[in-house]
């Protein structure tokens, strides 16, 4: 099913603001001053996402945009950038679930209370890639993929800009709810280092961190930056004791003090962490760029506990009952490269590469496969999901007199995989019922899926500045699936400031979604038995024999 929607939004804006330093309200008026003077001169904050006409004041900008700067990163105290922006950013929620299998270890955030797929994510402007993680269980973003905010570490970042209005018409269709734009610390960083720890007042979560940023100069102030992070955060735990019979009736053990068999709370990650981000100047003034990330991730939280009577259980294995516990291996990386330049007509051009690659390793312990009875391991691996992005972008810009025109072409290729675990993970076998490895049975053969599409979007963006206080902006997107079909969307947009204390700031556009390939292709199924005959239970992908018979239709 297709879905399309026109977003509008009028803003009036008052300032409130009174200039305790030097209010410069001409460039030109640079020149004039003393040295003095320029040392107490404070600027408006500027940010990139929303136009393709480069910075402009933040609180001058024709959409809601908010900056979240390095300064109040460090302030925050925070050391996961999805926490930093649930402090700072109206409309912005973390929520942090538990006992919901992947969704502990890659948690998804919701913006404007939208989806967290239908918000991009760039990083210094390139795209960066969702995470092969489906939401399945009953969290915030069930049904969704999400790009995971926390494999960038906190010290590599100059500001975060944050557009809440929708973009699909200058982005494309994963920009409903707006856009996060993750700018890297550049040129002129000092190097630096830290480390800390922690723990919370209830005396667990322990959290070891360590991180370097180290910053080369190059000529014409180009740079190399390059950080490193370390954080070893244990788990927290909320939960109550079970007051529960844990024994056959009868048994004295059901008489001693109640314990806590549960656990709910965050996971125990081990993260770490590389970024990188350079750009080589030359001296004809071409810009040659390049930025990657790579986060390694090994996390760990608990399932829902087993009793001892429970039927699930072998009291031969686990004569107390057990807590499965899910480990996944999360590994994650991602490459920008690009040039970007002037001809000589002054066109700016930006050419630019950029890959992104999900790997998401499930992993289960203290465990068992109780239809294996007493030779049942304890611990299996459950196979994973795949996720992988390639993107070739080319940006246009040219400035003529008071209009500001861009536009591009994109091509982007997505694949989606899911592998299955080893056969003691999800087989039935002879002794019950209860087939795989509990806590997270294993992927089966027949969930296995290898897909890919492509994608093609051109763009046009074009401003209009009527003064340096009415600005008025088109946008229009063409975009085609090669598995889903074409869209168009267009965005207005209009600023206008009658005097300096007010301004009117008024946007409509029309937006389109598009299903992630997880969202078209996610399998997961159990086998179980009834008399003589074997059945699946899961979720089936929209093209599965068995989706289609209970009347699924294409998205």
């Amino acid at each position: 099913m297709r879905l399309k929607q026109l977003l509008t939004s009028t803003v009036i804006v008052v300032s409130l603001f009174a200039d305790t330093k030097e209010d410069v309200k001409q460039s030109e008026e640079f020149y004039q001053k003393s040295l003095q003077k320029l040392l107490n001169v404070e600027t408006e904050i500027k940010a990139d996402v929303g136009s393709r006409s480069g910075e402009r004041d933040m609180l001058l900008s024709e959409v809601p945009i908010d900056v979240v700067t390095s300064q109040q990163i460090r302030q925050s105290g925070s050391k996961e950038l999805s926490q930093i922006l649930q402090r700072y950013i109206p409309g912005f929620n973390f929520p942090r679930p538990s006992v919901a299998d992947g969704s502990d270890h890659v948690k998804p955030f919701t913006l404007r209370g939208l989806n967290p797929d239908q918000v991009l994510v760039l990083i210094n402007g390139k795209r960066l890639h969702q995470s092969s993680l489906m939401n399945i269980n009953a969290t915030i973003g069930r049904g969704t993929s999400s790009v995971d905010l926390n494999t960038i570490p906190v010290a590599s970042i100059e500001r975060v800009e944050v557009l809440r209005d929708g973009a699909a018409a200058q982005y494309g269709s994963d920009a409903i709810a707006g856009v996060i734009n993750i700018i890297l610390k550049g040129y002129g960083h000092k190097n630096e280092a830290t480390a800390s720890y922690a723990q919370t007042k209830k005396g667990d979560g322990r959290t070891k961190q360590a991180d370097l940023f180290y910053s080369i100069p190059l000529e014409y102030d180009g740079f190399f930056n390059i950080t490193t992070e370390f954080r070893d955060k244990g788990a927290t735990n909320r939960a109550g004791a079970d007051t529960r019979d844990q024994y056959p009736s009868g048994d004295l053990r059901n008489e001693l003090p109640d314990s806590v068999n549960m656990h709910y709370g965050d996971t125990d990650t081990q993260n770490k962490f590389l970024m990188l981000n350079s750009e080589v100047v030359t001296r004809s003034g071409a810009v040659f760029y390049m930025h990657g990330l790579y986060n390694d991730r090994q996390s760990e939280s608990g399932a829902f506990f087993r009793r001892s009577i429970d039927s699930r259980n072998n009291v031969n294995i686990y004569p107390d009952g057990f807590l499965p516990m899910i480990a996944p291996k999360i590994e994650d990386y991602s490459l920008s490269i690009g040039v970007k330049d002037m001809l000589k007509n002054e066109i700016k051009w930006d050419l630019s590469f950029t890959h992104g690659f999900n790997d998401y390793r499930f992993f289960v312990y203290n465990t068992l496969n109780d239809s294996l009875g007493d030779e049942s391991q304890t611990s299996f691996d459950s196979g994973g999901t795949k996720y992988t992005q390639n993107i070739l972008n080319l940006d246009l810009s040219k400035k003529i007199d008071k209009l500001y025109l861009s536009g591009g072409i994109e091509l982007r290729k997505e694949n989606y995989s899911i592998y299955s675990g080893e056969e003691t993970s999800y087989m039935l076998g002879t002794f019950s019922d209860n087939a795989g490895a509990q806590g997270f049975p294993g992927f089966q053969p027949s969930n296995e899926v290898d897909e890919s599409r492509k994608n093609t979007a051109l763009y046009l963006d074009a401003k209009y500045s009527f003064s340096k206080d009415a600005v008025f902006g088109l946008a229009s997107r063409y975009e085609n699936y090669s598995d889903f079909g074409s869209t168009f969307n267009t965005k207005l947009s209009m600023i206008y400031k009658p005097v300096k204390e007010l301004l009117f700031r008024t946007t409509a556009s029309s937006g389109f979604r598009a299903p992630s390939l997880s969202q078209s292709y996610y399998t997961a199924t159990t086998t179980g038995r009834s008399g003589d005959e074997l059945y699946q239970t899961g979720t089936f992908a929209v093209n599965h024999p068995v989706a289609k018979a209970l009347g699924a239709v294409e998205l």
